[in-house]
């Protein structure tokens, strides 16, 4: 049975709502289907003035009135954004006495679509605030395993010690990660070498295409996840609805980003404008600098070369950023970028870090998991000097476009790739695969994003820094007995880092809170450019 709509005298169609009036059979009325999207509406669908609900697939905000949904008879089939074969799109016009919106064959239907591109949208988009968070890299970085990877260890790491959980929205949208997944950890023939397929850059599970006014346009498809605090989270009564939360991912192909694909058609890297994190891609193994720090044993080092200028990709993505955020010159990202460095296992002999030993997850006095923010920051401090002395300007783009920059190194396989003669490729055993420090990256991003806690542990036996200086928002400063000098962001300061020229951990000062009167005829500093008594004679030596 079915009710008529509330301004012919129906029932609203909410929950435990009953029948008001009889009505004929559904599929004798007649059908108005989804209007045809102007480019002039579809260009104005990022305005948030529109509503709060913001589509994974092109970004439109719209309010949850306006949004659509899907078909459910196999015959009402045509859809004038996604084509013939696709299932009708349209407004709920009739619904059934408990509120599930009825088809124009009076089938029900909950599978909701975005007013826009018409592209089907998860449950949680509408219940759930979301975060977006990008990864990007050049062809062929290790992108795919790393986001399958990251996936899997989430999956255990946020139950287990944040208490999370953390699922699949509508696997639907996973199909790809999912078969991933399946492929290199739930293998039953795990002693024999698989490989992930590249990323492509579009087709079935990597993207959809729409069409507006004629206009085909390209939209990358999202990987979608809920993460909300199970009862067992120290904050489940107080924030419980804060920190859930609707994650989505996005994975282009690297020659997404290549220069002079950035194109109205291919909106495929438009995410990276409402992205809550970037996770940048720098691939050793396509430097030939790095490369020669790498291990022989690695058969991706010993084959055929594939180097490419990354900084390209990266300048590219910084660019893109700018010119659809509107950015000054000057004026650097707001939002956090992490600095990958895959394959750790074929340069881990180059890092002075035992990277297994370094400990990212701390408990408080009450047992409860954070971030070891000290370690995390130590260690990109370590990558960070390394990559100064080999790839300088990677970490000077860096820095350069965003406020909060991190280093981190990941192995998405635990130990190196092996030849496969047999199948003429390069692979790894399912049963050898033990990722390092792979969901680092993206736990990072979610204390930066406020959803973890975390803090830096202190040790006042160590011998602390007495050589430094602040100006600017940042510390520049000597190991005591060192003739290096490093220039790190204030967040550096407070934690503890290691030096590998003598083997030992410093302390590094806290950021200045009271600064000293300026000079006179200058004008006072405020903040991180004040000036400490250590600092008077500091550039003098």
């Amino acid at each position: 049975m079915v009710t008529l709509p509330a301004e012919e005298g129906g029932a609203m169609g909410l929950p435990g709502a009953e029948p008001a009036v009889m009505v004929q059979p559904l599929e004798e009325e007649k059908v108005f289907p989804a209007p045809q999207m102007s480019m002039r509406k579809w260009y104005d669908r990022t305005n948030p003035d529109n509503g709060n609900v913001v589509c994974p697939h092109c970004w439109g905000h719209c309010s949850l009135e306006s949004l659509l949904y899907v078909s459910s008879h196999p015959e009402l089939t045509g859809d004038a954004i996604l084509g013939e074969d696709a299932l009708c799109r349209f407004l709920p016009k009739y619904y059934t006495s408990k509120g599930t919106p009825l088809d124009a064959k009076g089938m029900e239907t909950t599978d909701m679509a975005c007013p826009y591109c018409h592209l089907k949208i998860p449950n949680s988009v509408v219940d759930l605030p979301s975060s977006f968070f990008s990864i990007v890299g050049a062809p062929a970085s290790g992108k795919s395993y790393f986001l399958t990877s990251m996936i899997w260890r989430l999956r255990t790491v946020l139950p287990g010690k944040f208490h999370f959980s953390f699922f699949d929205t509508d696997p639907s949208f996973n199909m790809v990660l999912n078969e991933y997944e399946k492929l290199i950890f739930m293998n039953p023939d795990s002693s024999h070498a698989v490989s992930l397929p590249k990323t492509e850059l579009q087709g079935t599970g990597y993207s959809s295409q729409v069409s507006i006014e004629g206009n085909a346009l390209e939209l990358p498809m999202p990987f979608v996840f809920t993460m909300a605090p199970l009862e067992s989270h120290p904050e489940y009564a107080r924030r419980k609805r804060e920190l859930e939360r609707g994650i989505t991912f996005y994975d282009n192909a690297g020659e997404h980003f290549e220069v002079g694909r950035n194109t109205t058609s291919n909106l495929a890297s438009l995410h990276l404008l409402h992205s809550d994190g970037i996770i940048f891609f720098y691939d050793p193994l396509k430097d030939v600098r790095m490369k020669e720090k790498c291990s022989q044993d690695d058969p991706q080092v010993t084959s055929i070369a594939n180097y490419l200028n990354q900084n390209t990709f990266f300048t590219e993505m910084a660019s893109r950023i700018r010119k659809q955020a509107n950015l000054q010159a000057n004026e650097k990202f707001s939002r956090p970028l992490i600095v990958v460095v895959p394959k750790f296992d074929s340069w881990r002999e180059t890092f002075p870090l035992q990277l297994e030993g370094e400990e990212y997850i701390a408990y408080d006095e009450n047992g409860t998991a954070c971030m070891e923010m000290g370690v995390v920051t130590n260690v990109s401090f370590c990558l960070r000097r390394m990559l100064l002395k080999i790839a300088p300007e990677i970490v000077g783009l860096a820095e350069a476009f965003a406020e909060k920059v991190y280093f981190i190194p990941v192995s998405a396989l635990g130990r190196l790739p092996e030849y496969d003669p047999l199948k003429g490729m390069i692979g790894v055993r399912p049963e050898h695969i033990q990722p390092l420090w792979v969901e680092v990256p993206f736990l990072l991003l979610l204390y930066l994003n406020g959803l973890l806690v975390g803090g830096a542990a202190k040790d006042d036996s160590l011998p602390k820094v007495q050589d430094f200086h602040f100006l600017n928002g940042k510390v520049t400063f000597n190991f005591p007995g060192g003739t290096e000098r490093f220039t790190l962001p204030d967040y550096y300061c407070g934690t503890i880092l290691y030096n590998e020229e003598d083997g030992k951990y410093y302390s590094m000062p806290e950021p200045p809170e009271h600064p000293l009167p300026p000079p006179q005829g200058q004008e006072a500093a405020s903040g991180n450019d004040a000036v400490r008594v250590e600092d008077m004679d500091f550039w003098e030596k």
